[in-house]
C-alpha cells in the first residue's frame, strides 16, 4: 500500500476538487469510529493503517485551504479521498461515489481490515543502568517509529529530566523536555529498552498503560492524609513543590494522557488542581476530576477560569490579580513563580481562588456533524472545537499560509522550500551551496549571489504567509515574519532542496553538449542553463546544410574584418572565439584564448569585447593579471562564484604561468572556500577566459591550453588608424544575426554529421571535436595553427633548454657537482669566467653566488624525462653517498 496517492483522472476533475475542499476530513474520519482529540490547531488519533499507543495521525489544514492527514508513525498522507481509499480499500470513482453519498446519502462505515504494523515489535523495556539521565547532557534516543530513516537514532539534549517511579520506588522512565526557542516544547517518554537485535538502549517509548502519576513516591504508604496538589505538567510539578508545603503531583501526557494514568493511589484524598489558565487546560482538569470523584476522592478547583477575558501581558504579577487583571492564555503556576510571586501570594491566590468542584459536562473535542449527504459548496463541512483556534483573516492576502510550530521544523522548512520553488523564486543550488539569483536594474545581465540568512528571511517573508502561535491573541495565532530558524535550516540543508542545479546563465540561445539547442527561456533542467533574455530570438533551423554554415560563417568574418589578424590562423581562431563564447556553457571544458599584438590600441581588447557582447550583451568585465598565484586564485574563485559568464585578464604585461589558471581550464568543477568561511563549494567552470597582451606569452603547462590570436596593424600608431563603423556598436546592433549564424554553423556541422579532426586536443576534446572541426569543414585553417609557435615562446621552455644545454653530458653527476662548477666559475682567482654558460644559464638558481642545490634538484626532478631541443635530463642512479645522479641524453622527440 502506497503512502500517498496521486488521483487519476477518474470522474469530474470540478467533483474531485469539490470534495477535496468541501468535505471535512476530520468529520470524516470521527465518522469512522476514531476519537480526535485536539492539539492547537491540529487534530491527532491513533493511525487506522497500524497498530500503535500514542496519537502519530495528524490532521492538519494545509497551505492551499485543503484539510490533510500525515501519519509520522508510518509515512502515510494524503487527503479526505486518499484517507476513505486507504481505509476503505477502493479506487478513486468509489471514493467518489462514497464521499457524494451515493444513493443513499449516507457514508459506508465499514473500514476494511488493514494489516497493522507495531513500531515497537520486538521492543522489550528492561531495567535502567544506575547511572541517571542529567538535564543538559545529551542522550542517544531510538525512535522506533522513524525505523529505516535517518532519524531512526537521534541525539536529545534535555533541559529538564523527569524521572517516573513505580509504587516501589523504582525507576520506570523518563519524560525529557526541550525548550524550542519560540515558547513550545518537547517532552517525548523514554525508557531504557532491548532491541530486537540485542541492542540495550533509552528509546523513545511510551509508558504502559496505567501510568504511574509523576512524583508518585511522594504519597506512598507512610504519606499520611493530607491534601495532595495536581498541577499540568511536570515542570509545573517540580516549580512548586521546591516552592509550596504541598505535595505535588502530576501526569505524563498532557491533556490527552489523563485517561491513561493511574489515579487509583489518590483514592479518597483530598485533591487540589490547577489547572493551567486556556480551555485545553480547564477541559483537562475537569476529567481528571471526574476520575477521582469516582475513586471517592474529594476535589476542589484553584486558579482563574475566565479564559474569555484572559489578557495580552507578557507578565501577571501577583498586584494585577488584586486589581482585578488576568493572566495572558496558558498561564500557569510556574509562571507565577517566575514572574515573581511568593509563597505567600501563591497561598493567599490559592486561598481566594479556592471552589468545590461540581463536574461539568465534558465539552466535546469534535461536534458530531450532519451525516453526509450530497455535498455542494453552499454546505462546507468543518470540525468545530470548543477551543478551536482559527486562523486570523488574511485580508486579501494571497500568499500560502504557514503556521509555525518549531517541533515541526524538519516538515515546515521542506513545504516552505516547496512553496518558494513552486512560487519560482530564484533560488538555484550549485553543488551543496545555495544561491539567488539577482538581476542588474538597467543592464541585460544576471548573477549569483551566496544566499544568506537575511535574503532567505526576505525571500521566504515576501512569499509565505506565517503565523506563530500566541495564547494572548483571540484566534490563538499572530502574524509574524519568517522564523530566522527556518532559514538557518534551509542553508543547513546543503543540497536537500527542490530547488534547481544552476550550471550557467546565458542571455542568448545556445547549444547543449548534444548538439541539440536550447531555445527556449527558461531554466533548462537537462544542462542545468537558465536563458534569460528581454530580446526575441529567431528559431535556428534544425537542420542547416554546409551552404547554410557557409553563409553563416561569412556573417561572422564580415564582423571582424575590421581587426588586422596576421595570418588566416589568426582569423579562424577568432572566429572559433565568437563560436566558443556562445556555447560555453554546454561545454565541459575550453582553452583559454589569448589576444596577442605587436603594439597598444591593436584591438585586443576591442576583439575580447565582440565575444563578450555576443554571448553576454555586455564587454567582458576585466582583471589585471596579479603575477601572485595566490592573488590569482582569488581573482578566478569570486568571479566563479558569481556564475560570470567571462573572465579577461587584461594588458598582461609577464609570462602567463598558473597552476590553478590550469586547474579552471581543464576541469568541469573546481572546489572553492569561500573567503572568511571554514565551507567548501564546488563550482561550475563554464566560463569564457581570454587574456591580452603585448607580446603576449604562456609559460609552463598553460600553452596546451591556449588558442592564440595575433594581430599586427602594420602601422607605428595603431591607435589612430580610421575606421567606417564601430565595431562595439555594430556587435550590438546585429547580435541577434550574429549569435544566429553561429548556432547555424554549428548546428550544420553536427546535423551533416561531418567529419571531426582527429586527434582531436587533449583535455578539450568536446571543444575540438565541434568548434574546431566545424571550422576545418568550412575550409578554413585550424584555430590550434599557433600552437607551435606559443610552445617556442615559452620562457621556461627557453629556460629549461638553456640549462639542458649548458648541463655537462657524456658523464653524470650530483646537483653539489654543478654546484662545485657554479663556484669555479664565479671565483676564478686570475679573472677567467670558466663555466660561464652554465652560471648564466641557472642564474635563477643562484643566491649571494652560490648555487642553491635544493631549488636545483628540484628543478631536476620536475623535468627529468621531458625531451627538450632533442635533449633530456634523466636519473642515472645514486652514488656512494646514496646522491642522486644525473646526466644529459640525446632523443629524438
Amino acid at each position: 500500500m502506497s503512502p500517498t496517492h496521486s488521483h487519476p483522472p477518474s470522474g469530474e476533475p470540478d467533483d474531485i476538487e469539490r470534495l477535496r475542499r468541501d468535505v471535512s476530513l476530520s468529520s470524516t474520519v470521527s465518522q469512522y469510529g476514531y476519537t480526535l482529540a485536539r492539539n492547537g490547531r491540529e487534530f491527532e488519533t491513533c493511525c487506522p493503517f497500524h497498530a500503535e499507543d500514542t496519537p502519530s495521525f495528524t490532521i492538519f489544514i494545509a497551505h492551499d485551504g485543503i484539510e490533510r492527514f500525515h501519519c509520522f508513525g508510518c509515512g502515510r498522507k494524503g487527503d479526505v479521498l486518499d484517507f476513505v481509499r486507504e481505509v476503505k480499500g477502493v479506487d478513486l470513482p468509489e471514493a467518489i461515489r462514497i464521499l457524494g453519498g451515493g444513493s443513499n446519502g449516507r457514508l459506508d462505515m465499514r473500514p476494511r481490515q488493514v494489516r497493522a504494523r507495531d513500531a515497537y515489535e520486538g521492543i522489550v523495556p528492561i531495567a535502567p543502568p544506575a547511572e541517571r539521565l542529567q538535564a543538559g547532557a545529551r542522550v542517544r534516543l531510538y525512535n522506533p517509529k522513524r525505523k529505516g530513516e535517518r532519524s531512526e537514532w537521534g541525539v536529545f539534549a534535555p533541559s529538564m529530566v523527569f524521572p517516573y517511579r513505580r509504587a516501589d520506588g523504582s525507576l520506570l522512565g523518563y519524560v525529557l523536555r526541550r525548550d524550542l526557542p519560540d515558547g513550545g516544547k518537547e517532552t517525548p517518554m523514554v525508557m531504557f529498552v532491548r532491541l530486537a537485535d540485542g541492542a540495550q538502549t533509552w528509546c523513545r517509548y511510551p509508558f504502559p498503560k496505567l501510568r504511574p502519576i509523576y512524583g508518585l513516591e511522594e504519597i506512598g504508604p507512610d504519606f499520611g492524609g493530607g491534601e495532595v496538589m495536581i498541577v499540568e505538567g511536570e515542570k509545573c510539578r517540580d516549580r512548586l513543590r521546591g516552592s509550596a508545603r504541598q505535595t505535588v503531583v502530576s501526569w505524563a501526557g498532557g491533556t490527552q494522557g489523563v485517561k491513561h494514568t493511574d489515579w487509583s493511589p489518590l483514592a479518597g484524598r483530598d485533591v487540589v488542581i490547577w489547572p493551567d489558565f486556556d480551555r485545553p487546560g480547564i477541559a483537562a482538569a475537569n476529567e481528571v476530576a471526574l476520575q477521582l470523584i469516582d475513586l471517592g476522592a474529594r476535589v476542589r478547583l484553584v486558579g482563574l477560569a475566565d479564559i474569555d477575558a484572559a489578557g495580552d501581558s507578557t507578565a501577571y504579577r501577583f498586584e494585577d490579580w488584586r486589581v482585578g487583571l488576568r493572566p495572558y492564555r496558558g498561564w500557569d503556576c510556574a509562571d507565577a513563580l517566575d514572574d515573581g510571586w511568593t509563597e505567600a501570594e501563591i497561598d493567599a491566590f490559592m486561598r481566594e481562588t479556592m471552589r468545590s468542584l461540581v463536574p461539568q459536562a465534558a465539552q466535546a473535542e469534535v461536534e458530531a456533524p450532519a451525516p453526509a449527504g450530497r455535498i455542494g459548496p453552499a454546505e462546507p463541512q468543518k470540525p468545530v472545537f470548543a477551543d478551536d483556534a482559527l486562523l486570523p483573516d488574511a485580508a486579501g492576502d494571497d500568499r500560502p499560509t504557514l503556521p509555525f510550530h518549531e517541533a515541526d521544523l524538519s516538515d515546515i522548512v521542506t513545504r516552505a522550500c516547496d512553496i518558494a520553488f513552486e512560487a519560482g523564486v530564484p533560488l538555484y543550488a550549485r553543488g551543496a551551496a545555495l544561491f539567488r539569483l539577482v538581476r542588474i536594474a538597467g543592464a541585460e545581465r544576471s548573477m549569483l549571489v551566496p544566499a544568506e540568512e537575511i535574503s532567505l528571511l526576505e525571500i521566504f517573508t515576501r512569499t509565505i504567509r506565517w503565523l506563530k502561535p500566541d495564547a494572548r491573541t483571540v484566534e490563538g495565532w499572530r502574524p509574524a515574519s519568517c522564523p530566522l530558524l527556518v532559514a538557518r535550516a534551509v542553508i543547513a540543508r546543503r543540497g536537500e532542496w527542490r530547488f534547481p542545479q544552476l550550471k550557467a546563465i546565458v542571455s542568448t540561445p545556445t547549444m547543449r553538449s548534444d548538439g541539440t539547442l536550447i531555445s527556449a527561456k527558461g531554466f533548462d533542467p537537462q544542462s542545468g542553463i537558465l536563458f534569460e533574455s528581454d530580446r526575441s530570438w529567431p528559431d535556428i533551423p534544425e537542420c542547416p546544410g554546409k551552404a547554410d554554415a557557409a553563409a553563416a560563417l561569412a556573417r561572422i568574418e564580415t564582423l571582424v574584418s575590421s581587426f588586422p589578424f596576421v595570418s588566416d590562423v589568426d582569423r579562424s581562431a577568432a572566429v572559433a572565439l565568437i563560436l566558443t563564447a556562445i556555447i560555453r556553457p554546454c561545454l565541459n571544458t575550453a582553452p583559454l584564448f589569448g589576444v596577442s599584438a605587436t603594439a597598444p590600441g591593436t584591438g585586443k581588447s576591442k576583439l575580447v569585447d565582440v565575444a563578450a557582447i555576443l554571448a553576454t550583451g555586455r564587454i567582458a568585465p576585466v582583471n589585471s593579471y596579479p603575477p601572485d598565484e595566490e592573488e590569482l586564485r582569488k581573482v578566478l574563485q569570486a568571479r566563479l562564484m558569481q556564475g560570470d559568464a567571462f573572465i579577461s585578464l587584461d594588458n598582461v604585461s609577464v609570462a602567463v604561468r598558473s597552476d590553478y589558471l590550469c586547474q579552471v581550464l581543464t576541469q568541469d568543477e573546481v572546489n572553492i572556500r569561500p573567503l572568511g568561511e571554514s565551507r567548501t563549494v564546488d563550482a561550475p567552470t563554464v566560463t569564457m577566459l581570454c587574456a591580452t597582451g603585448n607580446g603576449l606569452r604562456f609559460a609552463g603547462d598553460l600553452t596546451r591550453r591556449v588558442v592564440q590570436i595575433n594581430l599586427d596593424a602594420g602601422v607605428e600608431r595603431p591607435e589612430e588608424r580610421v575606421f567606417e563603423s564601430d565595431v562595439i556598436e555594430d556587435t550590438r546592433r546585429l547580435r541577434v544575426e550574429i549569435v544566429t549564424a553561429a548556432l547555424t554553423l554549428l548546428r550544420a556541422f553536427v546535423a551533416n554529421r561531418a567529419e571531426k579532426v582527429t586527434p582531436a586536443l587533449g583535455s578539450f576534446e568536446q571543444w575540438s571535436d565541434l568548434v574546431r572541426s566545424a571550422l576545418v569543414w568550412l575550409g578554413l585553417p585550424d584555430p590550434l595553427g599557433n600552437a607551435a609557435k606559443i610552445r617556442d615562446d615559452d620562457p621556461e621552455r627557453e629556460r629549461t633548454s638553456a640549462i639542458i644545454s649548458a648541463l655537462p653530458t657524456g658523464k653524470s653527476w650530483t646537483a653539489v657537482d654543478i654546484a662545485k662548477m657554479v663556484d669555479e666559475g664565479a671565483f676564478d682567482p686570475i679573472g677567467n669566467r670558466r663555466h660561464e654558460g652554465l652560471v648564466h644559464a641557472l642564474s635563477d638558481y643562484i643566491e649571494k653566488g652560490r648555487l642553491n642545490t635544493h631549488r636545483f634538484s628540484g628543478f631536476l626532478r620536475k623535468y627529468s624525462g621531458r625531451i627538450v631541443n632533442g635533449q633530456m635530463i634523466v636519473q642515472a642512479g645514486r652514488n656512494r653517498l646514496n646522491t642522486a645522479l644525473w646526466k644529459i641524453e640525446t632523443r629524438l622527440s
